[in-house]
């Protein structure tokens, strides 16, 4: 994987500049450990037995989806891609939790249908993220729908918004969804510990005031949250993901200079 060693390199050096070459080299190598325990524990959060889940995770502040689901409102679960979302995905299931899933549609339709029936072994259903009338259909039924919106992102609801500081092309999708569903926007945050119980899901409360006048300063804050939670564990987040492509040619190609990143 030497190009996407590569691109998680390069994402390190732009969203940890004061971080000095060993530092980001350490965190690069321990997050290809991570990406290793990543397959075997998507296929745990897919096909083991609800009997595995128990004892490995603890879960704070479930009881703030129920909470806005009681007051009939939606709820987005807002979180980012750690190595660990899928069984945690599975985890919030297995705590009590019926909730809904987006997931990006793969080329190869016999991985895209694995992929789907294993998504639905953790959420009740798996929408497109381009069924947006599926996704509003969830909320305004008042479901949880889980959504991470933290990928490199083009089309219409897209802005270019800092990330760690750099421009980066992100999604105001959480943004729309929330303005159109009238669903509450509810951080969820789900990683690893090196102890019993080995997995730590935290619930946030809802957001307020959300959204507000402005999407770009809505999608900006949004970035915020999951900027917070990378700093808390780097090594666990999903960096071999390009997340300062389609950057106008006015801030650069942040991939071109391969010669300057670490550990290349």
């Amino acid at each position: 994987m030497r190009e996407r060693r590569f691109f998680a390199a390069r994402n390190l050096e732009l969203c940890f500049p004061e971080f000095d070459k060993t530092r980001r080299r350490k965190i690069l190598k321990d997050s290809f450990h991570n990406l290793g325990m990543s397959v075997f524990e998507t296929a745990m959060g897919w096909w083991a037995s609800s009997r595995r889940m128990q004892g490995r995770y603890e879960i704070e502040g479930l009881d703030e989806v129920g909470k806005e689901l009681a007051e009939g409102n939606g709820v987005i679960l807002l979180t980012a891609h750690f190595t660990s979302l899928d069984i945690c995905g599975r985890m919030l299931n297995h705590a009590g939790l019926s909730y809904d899933a987006m997931y990006r549609r793969l080329d190869d339709p016999l991985l895209q249908e694995i992929m789907r029936r294993g998504r639905e072994r953790c959420a009740q259903t798996a929408i497109s993220k381009r069924d947006l009338r599926g996704i509003i259909r969830s909320l305004r039924n008042n479901r949880p729908l889980w959504f991470a919106p933290d990928q490199s992102s083009w089309g219409s609801m897209t802005a270019m918004v800092p990330f760690f500081g750099e421009p980066s092309a992100t999604s105001m999708a959480t943004v729309s969804i929330a303005r159109s569903s009238k669903a509450r926007v509810v951080p969820f945050v789900a990683m690893r510990d090196g102890n019993k119980p080995y997995y730590r899901l935290r619930i946030f409360p809802a957001l307020d005031d959300f959204p507000g006048d402005d999407p770009i300063a809505d999608t900006l804050r949004v970035n915020r949250i999951i900027e917070s939670w990378i700093r808390e564990c780097p090594s666990q987040y999903y960096w071999i993901h390009r997340r300062f492509k389609h950057r106008p040619e006015e801030y650069g190609d942040a991939y071109a200079q391969k010669t300057s990143v670490d550990g290349s």
